[in-house]
């Protein structure tokens, strides 16, 4: 049986200190805040928001920050097995990519942030056409046409 010597677990408390993993909480609800905020003013102001990508990570993230239908009207996906299914725990429709196009949203938030820069190489009619994207991660911030 081995033990944990104190010292080294003392050196991991400060390390871990200087590393601000105790503010990692904080600034994940600021964030979750800060998308619900967007969301919710843009929704309040009129103007219509859709998820760009139904893959898992945008399940956790409209889940976690309480995106439902009354907020997002659908997520649009390029995998046709997706289609006619709804996001779990949040029941917003998935449709293919033709449903974004043919009437385009005022917003996407973009659920794949880490594919940014392929995404807006591949919506720069959306983005053209006065369409603007919400990137959630690492921070919020708003994507218009150049």
């Amino acid at each position: 049986v081995q033990t944990c010597a104190l010292p080294i677990f003392g050196e991991m408390l400060q390390a871990e200190k200087s590393w601000r993993v105790d503010q990692f909480p904080g600034l994940v609800e600021n964030r979750r805040q800060a998308l619900r905020t967007v969301v919710t003013d843009l929704r309040r102001a009129g103007k219509r928001v859709v998820g760009y990508g139904a893959a898992g990570r945008s399940t956790i993230l409209l889940n976690f920050c309480q995106l439902g239908p009354g907020l997002v009207e659908y997520v649009v996906d390029m995998s046709p097995l997706r289609y006619g299914k709804y996001v779990p725990g949040v029941s917003i429709p998935i449709v293919p990519p033709d449903v974004f196009h043919a009437d385009p949203p005022d917003f996407a938030i973009m659920t794949a942030w880490n594919y940014e820069d392929e995404i807006v190489r591949k919506e720069q009619a959306f983005l053209k056409q006065g369409g603007s994207f919400i990137v959630p991660l690492p921070d919020v911030r708003v994507v218009q046409s150049a």
